[in-house]
């Protein structure tokens, strides 16, 4: 019997989570914030140093407009993005995502920490890992920056910067 409600309350924690985005009592976020959002950034905390205020910087950027060649503060590209987030914990960066994979130490995929430079599309995009399999990124004109799945792109490779 107890098993059951809990499993009942899972099959309703899961409707929640479907339409969670237009229900802001539990959360007090604003209903166009997703629930992955809030949890990736849990997932991004654990980032220390450097990577930590890059990975803060880049999430105060959450929403903001794709701008083609955009390095802020209103509006970002993919490199451009990656490159003000660590200039602000004090590391430069080139400008574009093909010299970027250049700029520090390669690891591999399971070796992935949140602030990591995360490279897509043969070398054409890059993103910030953010945890749990999520890139922070500016991905293309008329979607804001925001946290999607690194599944949903062709991987190539990853760079720790610093």
């Amino acid at each position: 019997s107890n098993d059951t409600r809990s499993n009942d309350t899972r099959s309703n924690d899961t409707r929640s989570n479907d339409t969670r985005s237009n229900d802001t009592r539990s959360s007090g976020t604003p209903s166009s914030q997703k629930p992955a959002k809030s949890e990736v950034k849990s997932a991004s905390v654990p980032a220390s140093g450097r990577a930590g205020n890059a990975m803060a910087f880049a999430r105060a950027q959450i929403g903001k407009p794709y701008v083609y060649g955009g390095t802020g503060p209103g509006g970002y590209d993919c490199s451009g993005l990656t490159g003000a987030a660590w200039h602000s914990a004090g590391v430069s960066l080139p400008r574009t995502s093909q010299a970027q994979y250049g700029a520090g130490r390669h690891v591999s995929r399971s070796e992935l920490q949140p602030g990591d430079l995360v490279f897509f599309y043969g070398l054409g995009h890059v993103g910030l890992y953010a945890g749990n399999g999520q890139v922070l990124h500016a991905s293309h004109p008329g979607k804001p920056v925001g946290y999607d799945a690194m599944s949903n792109m062709p991987y190539v490779g990853a760079v720790r910067p610093g």
